[in-house]
C-alpha cells in the first residue's frame, strides 16, 4: 500500500482524472483535423496528454522500489492551488477578472507554509496589472473586470 501514497501515483492520478474529465465536458466539441482545428481540437489534445503523463506517473509508481512518500504538508500544496483554480472558474463570471484573480492568488498562497505575507499585497498588485495590460487591454480578450 506504499505505492498509493507514492508521489508519483498520486500526481499521476490527479492528472489522470483531469485528463479524463477534460475529455468528458468536452465530447460535445467539433474536434476537426490538425490542418482545420475545431474548437475541442486543443482540449481533447491537452486532455490526451494530460492523461498520458498520468499514466506514465502511475507506471513509474509501480516500477519504482521504494517510491517517495507523500509528506502531510504535500496534501495541503495541492489541496489549495487546485481550490484556487476551482473558486476562480466559478466566480469570474460574477466578480469579474481583478477580484477572481486577487481570490485565486490568495487561496493559492495558503497551499505553502514559506508564505511571506508581506510580499502577498505586491504579487496581487502586479498580476493583476499584468493581465490587465496582457489579456484585457493587448490581446482585447472579452472578459468582464469589475462585477458591475
Amino acid at each position: 500500500m506504499k505505492i498509493l501514497r507514492s508521489t508519483d501515483f498520486l500526481s499521476g492520478a490527479i492528472l489522470l482524472a483531469i485528463g479524463i474529465a477534460a475529455l468528458y465536458i468536452g465530447q460535445g466539441y467539433r474536434i476537426g483535423t490538425a490542418s482545420q482545428m475545431g474548437p475541442g481540437y486543443f482540449p481533447v489534445m491537452l486532455a490526451l496528454g494530460l492523461s498520458g503523463i498520468g499514466i506514465i506517473l502511475i507506471f513509474n509508481a509501480w516500477r519504482t522500489l521504494e517510491p517517495e512518500q507523500v509528506a502531510g504538508g504535500t496534501l495541503r500544496a495541492v489541496f489549495f492551488p487546485l481550490l484556487a483554480v476551482v473558486v476562480f472558474g466559478l466566480v469570474i463570471d460574477r466578480l469579474g477578472l481583478v477580484i477572481s484573480l486577487m481570490l485565486l492568488l490568495l487561496i493559492s498562497v495558503l497551499g505553502s507554509d514559506q508564505t511571506r505575507w508581506k510580499e502577498v499585497p505586491f504579487l496581487i498588485v502586479g498580476a493583476v496589472a499584468f493581465a490587465l495590460l496582457v489579456f484585457v487591454y493587448g490581446v482585447g480578450l472579452q472578459v468582464k473586470v469589475w462585477p458591475v
